[in-house]
């Protein structure tokens, strides 16, 4: 290519019969310095100045924003090794930052790819090749608005700048109890609380919704939806319990309904014949009562799938998980033992769990199912029940007031 070099020269081959250093491969761990006898203090490491910037755009390759970058064909060969080491070319989405950093002799180049929740793969490309991750810690920001629904709850929540995808969390929470297009005539009250991880000034991540407040009907509806590391989703009307339900995937949120739908693979309206929950590969999967595994492997369109019999003909399913399955058909499980992770095989998009109920042989409704309830669960305690809707009251509330009541 005719770009420019980030180096002063290229590197020279190595001899014949060499081998050139192999790339090194570190996490964001710092080295403990040593002190020995004598020992000469390494140099310090020449500070770095950034000398290219830009972000990926719809189409394109890793390799081509590096040429963008204007380096030469063997250094973009061994960034994208780098890189590609640490992260899985395939998940790149348009709009990933690359940032080419430079010392005042260009002997040593740092290519930044920031990836998701503002995560950074850094590969080193100088006289020894090394690539590492770093993850900065993101700021937990709370975030509440409070707005009316005139046309849609989509255009609800733009005007006063929450998460639109919320639209669609509320739809299908809702989905076993109301029909919100149908239901919604204008003038609804909508007041709600979420989370956003934070970069500086920046949103990383999905925001999560925490709890909702929804007038409807001369009703009003509240949930309260499972925070990190719980599983239990509650719906109330007019301060009672309406409908609660424990998921398999701890902090997920729907993503579909149970029933109809247009198939995002195959097109067309097809029965969908469980709930899904969108939740990032490698999160724990979880058993959702003690049963017996009667198969554990690759299915058809599933991906890879757990299948639990639980007794009294109630049997459920976990698709398109992970390969690596702890658990073997045969096997016992207990209620809340983890049976796989969350994964993307199959027929699938996204990484998101599939999950099914079936009573008899028929599919159910995952979210409508009542399993037993332990003396121990919450819904055994109607004094616990309302002290937690009491408690997302006062959090919602709070919130509001912090943020002016518009978001």
């Amino acid at each position: 290519m005719s770009g420019f070099s980030l180096y002063e020269a290229p590197p020279p081959p190595p001899q014949t019969g060499t081998t050139p250093p192999p790339a090194q491969v570190t996490s964001a761990v710092p080295a403990v310095p040593l002190s020995l006898p004598g020992a000469v203090p390494a140099p310090a490491t020449p500070a770095l100045e950034i000398v290219w910037q830009g972000e990926l755009g719809a189409g394109q390759t890793l390799d081509g924003l590096l040429n963008s970058a204007g380096l030469e064909t063997a250094q973009r060969h061994t960034a994208s090794e780098l890189i590609g080491s640490l992260y899985d070319l395939r998940r790149l989405k348009p709009g990933f930052r690359l940032t080419v950093s430079a010392d005042e002799r260009k002997a040593l180049t740092e290519i930044a790819l920031e990836v998701e929740n503002g995560g950074q793969i850094i590969a080193a490309l100088g006289a020894q090749p090394s690539v590492r991750r770093e993850m900065p810690e993101p700021e937990v920001v709370i975030r509440a608005a409070e707005t009316e629904v005139r046309r849609s709850i989509y255009g609800a929540l733009e005007r006063v700048g929450a998460p639109t995808r919320f639209a669609t969390d509320l739809e299908l929470i809702f989905a076993d109890i109301l029909n919100l297009r149908k239901e919604i005539g204008g003038g609804e009250q909508l007041r709600l609380v979420w989370r956003e991880e934070r970069i500086g000034d920046r949103v990383v991540g999905e925001p999560v919704i925490d709890f909702a407040q929804f007038d409807l009907g001369g009703e009003t509806y509240e949930v309260i939806w499972p925070k990190d590391g719980a599983l239990r989703n509650f719906i109330y009307r007019d301060g009672e319990l309406l409908q609660s339900f424990r998921q398999p995937v701890p902090g997920a949120r729907l993503s579909s309904a149970f029933g109809p739908r247009i198939h995002p693979v195959h097109g067309g309206r097809r029965m969908h014949n469980g709930v899904d929950f969108a939740a990032a590969e490698g999160t724990p999967v979880y058993a959702m009562q003690d049963g017996i595994v009667t198969f554990a492997g690759p299915r058809r369109g599933y991906g890879y799938l757990v299948e639990i019999d639980h007794g009294n003909d109630v049997v459920t399913r976990y698709g398109h998980l992970g390969s690596d399955l702890p658990v073997k058909a045969g096997g016992k499980v207990e209620r809340g033992q983890k049976i796989a992770v969350v994964g993307n095989t199959g027929t699938s998009t996204a990484a998101h769990l599939h999950y099914e109920v079936l009573v008899q042989g028929r599919h159910v409704s995952p979210l409508d199912y009542e399993w037993p309830i332990r003396p121990q669960s919450p819904l055994a305690d109607p004094g616990r029940l309302l002290a937690r809707l009491e408690g997302a009251r006062d959090h919602l509330a709070e919130a509001l007031d912090a943020s002016g009541g518009d978001g």
